[in-house]
């Protein structure tokens, strides 16, 4: 694990350079077809609706803690899509000279991960190899048919973007365990990162946030908070205006960040998610009602600019890039 970036999908610049350039655009599900200039950010956020019924999301190292993330992430991501968890496949593939011990514990915090949900999931599909690797590789793949009620958008009415949970929790976890910088502080400060793990499933946020005004939702990973803006930018071909200091971390997130000279907001990790609604105060009191970290921390629009302001400060929100060559 690195406290820079996770594995995981590939970002929209990088799909349309890849598959969208090369099979086409009607060749897969693009978000948003048909957008007219004359739309509002409702019609966009309409027509973005794929329909998707099957999520994955894919791992490399070794603390077994990323098979609990690796199946909330690909969990999390179908909720969002507003579809019900209730079928898991798994490939896991270790190194040949990993023992039985190591896999078992792998499987069992998959396992952990599935029983975070409010409805049982059952696992339909599993291979398990032993291969040429150089640390295990776990690929998750969540699919279901029930599908959650939510509202469709109202035309002229503005949308506005709601944080719900901290976010980064698995990198900070990871931080605290592995950096030796860190240690500094007393345990009863880093003692509470391993309750982060406890908390990276979305199904109370997602299905609370649904049933009280939220429109559409997105969880980021790779590249941060920063990164999973963008990336709803471009998913519903909209701009967007972001206040900095509403956005929500944990306090051992920004003290583990501010030694490590770590950017916060471009540290992957899971356990938030970002919701579009016309209804910020309808869905912010029923988030806390739940006991729920959750904020406004921008508005939409139908321009091309993406800004975040920090106090006097602004800034251009830019797509995220990888600092692997």
């Amino acid at each position: 694990m690195s406290v820079q970036e996770f594995f995981g999908p590939i970002s929209g610049p990088e799909t349309d350079r890849l598959i969208y350039k090369t099979f086409g655009r009607c060749s897969s599900s693009r978000p948003v077809s048909g957008v007219k200039d004359t739309d509002d950010v409702a019609a966009h956020v309409r027509k973005a609706d794929v329909g998707r019924n099957m999520t994955s999301f894919t791992v490399l190292g070794t603390d077994t803690a990323l098979a609990t993330f690796a199946m909330t992430q690909a969990a999390n991501a179908l909720l969002c899509e507003g579809v019900v968890p209730g079928r898991v496949a798994f490939s896991l593939s270790v190194p040949t000279e990993t023992d039985e011990a190591t896999i078992r514990a792998w499987v069992l915090a998959l396992k952990h991960g599935m029983e975070q949900y409010k409805e049982p999931m059952v696992l339909s599909d599993q291979t398990i190899q032993r291969a040429i690797v150089a640390a295990p590789i776990l690929t998750v793949t969540v699919s279901g048919d029930k599908k959650i009620v939510r509202e469709t958008a109202k035309d002229g009415k503005p949308c506005m973007l709601i944080q719900c949970g901290e976010m980064a929790k698995v990198a900070t976890y990871e931080m605290f365990q592995t950096e030796e910088k860190l240690q500094r502080f007393p345990e009863h400060f880093r003692k509470p990162t391993y309750e982060l793990l406890e908390q990276l499933s979305l199904d109370e946020a997602i299905r609370t946030g649904y049933a009280n005004g939220a429109l559409a939702m997105q969880t980021y990973h790779t590249g941060g908070i920063f990164s999973g803006l963008w990336e709803l930018g471009e998913h519903f071909r909209l701009g967007m205006e972001l206040n900095l200091p509403d956005m929500l971390l944990s306090q051992q997130t920004i003290e583990g960040c501010e030694v490590l000279d770590v950017n916060p907001y471009l540290l992957g990790g899971g356990g938030s998610v970002l919701m579009i609604t016309q209804e910020p105060e309808r869905l912010l009191a029923a988030l806390w009602d739940e006991g729920l970290a959750a904020e406004q921390i921008g508005t939409l629009h139908t321009g091309k600019s993406r800004i975040v302001r920090n106090g006097e400060e602004v800034r251009n929100l830019e797509p995220y890039r990888s600092t692997n060559k």
